[in-house]
C-alpha cells in the first residue's frame, strides 16, 4: 500500500507522497516543538529528573509506535470514504500530536528524538475492511507499546501522560473494532492483544 517507486504516477505515487507528508509534518512539529508546554502542562522532566536518561530512551520506543500508526493513517485516509475517512482524519491528527509531545519529552529530558523511517511496511490492504484491520493493527501496537513502557517510566506526571495516550489509543481501537463489526470493547482490560 505504501511501497512504491517514486517516479509512478496515479494512486500509489500519491499514497507516497501522503506518508511522507504525513512523517515529515510530525517530524517538523516536533522539531518546532508546537507550544506543548504551555498546551499540555503537568509533566514535569528535564535534564536533572532521576531516570531521565533511561525516560528518554522509552519516549523513544514510543516514539516509534507513533511513527507507524502515522505512516499507516497518512497512506490509509485517502483510501477510505464517508464516516472511516473521517475518523481516520481525526485519528491521525491525535497521533501527530502524541508524536509532537513525545519528541517534546525526550529533548527536555535530554534525549535526542529518533527521526521517522523513510517507509514502513504496511502491506498492500486494498478494500475498506482491509485498511481498517492495518489502522486497527497500528493501534493494538501502540497499545502494547505504552503498557510495556508504563512500568518503566518514572512515576508522576510522566506516567499519566503515557496513560492519557494509551486511554486515547484505546478508544482509536474501539472504534476500529465497531467500524469492522466487532465488539468494540472485547475483554475487560486492554492488553494490545484483543
Amino acid at each position: 500500500m505504501v511501497s512504491g517507486s517514486e517516479g509512478r504516477e496515479g494512486p500509489a505515487s500519491r499514497r507516497s507522497l501522503l506518508l511522507s507528508l504525513g512523517v515529515g509534518l510530525a517530524a517538523v512539529l516536533g522539531a518546532a516543538g508546537c507550544g506543548n508546554a504551555q498546551r499540555e502542562p503537568g509533566v514535569r522532566l528535564n535534564r536533572r529528573t532521576r531516570g531521565a536518561g533511561a525516560d528518554a530512551h522509552t519516549l523513544n520506543q514510543l516514539l516509534a509506535a507513533e511513527y507507524y500508526a502515522i505512516a499507516a493513517y497518512t497512506a490509509a485516509t485517502p483510501l477510505l470514504t464517508g464516516t472511516p475517512a473521517r475518523v481516520a482524519r481525526r485519528f491521525l491528527g491525535h497521533e501527530v500530536l502524541h508524536a509532537d509531545r513525545l519528541i517534546s519529552l525526550i529533548q527536555r529530558a535530554g534525549g535526542q528524538a529518533r527521526q521517522a523511517p523513510a517507509s514502513h511496511d504496511l502491506g498492500h490492504p486494498t478494500t475498506a475492511s482491509e485498511i481498517m484491520r492495518l489502522l486497527l493493527k497500528a493501534e493494538r501496537a501502540q497499545l502494547t507499546a505504552y503498557l510495556e513502557a508504563a512500568p518503566t517510566l518514572s512515576p508522576g506526571s510522566l506516567k499519566a501522560m503515557a496513560a492519557s495516550i494509551f486511554a486515547t489509543q484505546a478508544q482509536h481501537a474501539a472504534v476500529w473494532r465497531l467500524q469492522l463489526g466487532q465488539m468494540p470493547a472485547p475483554t475487560a482490560l486492554v492488553t494490545g492483544h484483543e
